[in-house]
């Protein structure tokens, strides 16, 4: 590893802190926004089942297992409810997909970090090397 090398993995091993703040603010935001989608998907799903239950066809079924079969036919055909269960898929999806960029990031900031410290050790015993030898000769003690 060069130097300059070893100056962009430094540099690199900074930027990555500061884009997994980013992305913990949009996880945040992604959260807040699944919790609102949640409670209206609850709402809705609520004033659904109400409107079907005034339903003459509601009145006319026998048994709670038929009663419960059409309330719940009629949630999921409502196309707002639909559209609400939809938007949470997205956002499931948003969510895993930054939580693997968030892991991503982390792995290559440990790996950045690990190359670096390596790199550093190297420097570091070559330059105890170095002193070594050079102290050997000062005191006569080099074979050749």
């Amino acid at each position: 590893m060069t130097a300059d090398f070893a100056e962009q993995r430094r540099r690199r091993l900074l930027e990555i802190p500061v884009e997994i703040a980013q992305i913990n603010r949009q996880l945040v935001a992604m959260r807040a926004e699944r919790d609102n989608v949640e409670r209206a998907l609850k709402r809705r799903e609520t004033y659904v089942r109400q409107e079907a239950r005034l339903r003459e066809r509601y009145k006319q079924l026998k048994s709670e297992a038929e009663r419960s079969d059409y309330l719940r036919v009629q949630v999921y055909e409502d196309p707002e409810y639909e559209r609400l269960a939809d938007r949470l898929a997205q956002i499931a999806v948003q969510v895993d997909k930054l939580n693997f960029e968030k892991d991503a990031l982390e792995h290559e900031r440990k790996a950045l970090y690990a190359a670096l410290i390596s790199y550093a050790a190297e420097i570091f015993e070559k330059k105890v090397d170095e002193k070594t030898l050079a102290d050997m000769a000062g005191r006569g003690r080099v074979l050749s």
